[in-house]
């Protein structure tokens, strides 16, 4: 009887050794996830600059149509 026990508990370290593959896969998808989601938000934060420098660029051209010299606001004379 002693035998099939030892028998059987040496055969449970087998399967444990298989078993870290999974949270290993896991972490990496958690990781991919987090880099993904900071992309994300790095690609959020410049979206929102460029749509501002758009805008003051818009004023911009729209204070020089107003003033009169639309010429003047392509060639950059000042």
């Amino acid at each position: 009887m002693n035998q099939q026990r030892t028998a059987d508990s040496s055969t449970a370290p087998l399967l444990e050794v298989g078993a870290p593959a999974q949270p290993r896969a896991r972490r990496g998808v958690r990781i991919a996830k987090r880099a993904f989601r900071i992309i994300r938000n790095l690609l959020a934060i410049l979206g929102i600059c460029f749509a501002y420098l758009l805008w003051v660029g818009f004023m911009q051209y729209q204070d020089r149509a107003d003033a009169g010299d639309t010429a003047c606001s392509f060639t950059h004379c000042m």
